[in-house]
């Protein structure tokens, strides 16, 4: 993973967040590809009520959103950094061009998104038993 953050630091841009700075809010229209370096990042929901409901946390090396954008979808999500955070940002066509011409990066890729799929079977499963209570 190490050499392929490496490379992607140079097509990409480095941004720094400090401690409850937005990553992106629910239903914008996600543009960037995301790969958090440093720090903490909360990913949640908002409820009619204004009440939080926390998807998951992301510690590093992790990519953040990436179904959204590679999809050229909007965000389903809010996300917050937790902590200070550096962040790499690669515009789409970048990622676009790195995923048509490197498959070991399509690999990181595809392995991130089935992780994804498990977190999310996961929050089904604890939602589902606080259901049953």
């Amino acid at each position: 993973m190490q050499e392929y953050l490496d490379f992607l630091k140079g097509i990409g841009k480095i941004r720094k967040f400090e401690k409850n700075n937005i990553l992106f809010f629910e239903g914008e229209k996600a543009l960037k590809f995301f790969i958090l370096l440093k720090g903490r990042v909360r990913v949640y929901k908002s409820t009619a009520g204004e009440k939080e409901i926390t998807l998951h946390y992301f510690t590093p090396p992790n990519f953040i959103a990436e179904m959204p954008t590679f999809k050229r979808l909007r965000y389903p999500a809010n996300a917050i950094c937790e902590e200070y955070c550096e962040i790499l940002e690669i515009d789409f066509e970048d990622f676009e061009t790195l995923c048509s011409q490197n498959k070991e990066f399509n690999f990181l890729l595809i392995s991130s998104l089935f992780e994804k799929i498990k977190i999310l079977e996961k929050k089904l499963l604890e939602n589902s038993l606080d259901l049953k209570s």
